[in-house]
């Protein structure tokens, strides 16, 4: 299970950032983002098929993969970036098809955050 968590998030960057911003700070990070992706999860369970809202889906997306990125939360980054992909493309179904992957990804990384102290379970 360790090698795993080492793909889903890059401790080596999140040590950084602990050492930039202190531990505090990191597990406050750490927390709004929570707060962000299970928002995006909610919304993408909910999503009605709306081009406007698709066009907000995308952004959504993109905002958690970037917000996923900077806290090296790298299996996540990476799952949302195969979703916004799909999604600029307009394949809303894979998009949703793609949503249980991302959730099994983020029950992982949570797991792995917890044991590192960095999120409370």
């Amino acid at each position: 299970m360790e090698s795993q968590n080492l793909n889903l998030i890059n401790f080596d960057q999140l040590s950084e950032l602990q050492q930039q911003l202190g531990s505090d700070s990191t597990v406050i990070l750490i927390d709004r983002f929570k707060l962000e992706l299970e928002g995006l999860i909610s919304q993408i369970s909910n999503f009605e098929k709306d081009q406007d809202d698709f066009e907000t889906l995308i952004g959504s997306i993109h905002k958690s993969a970037g917000s996923s990125a900077a806290l090296g939360i790298s299996g996540v980054q990476q799952q949302l970036n195969i979703m916004e992909t799909m999604a600029k493309t307009g394949n809303a179904t894979e998009v949703f098809n793609e949503l249980s992957r991302l959730m099994e990804i983020w029950q992982a990384a949570k797991a792995a955050l917890i044991i590192k102290s960095l999120m409370q379970p």
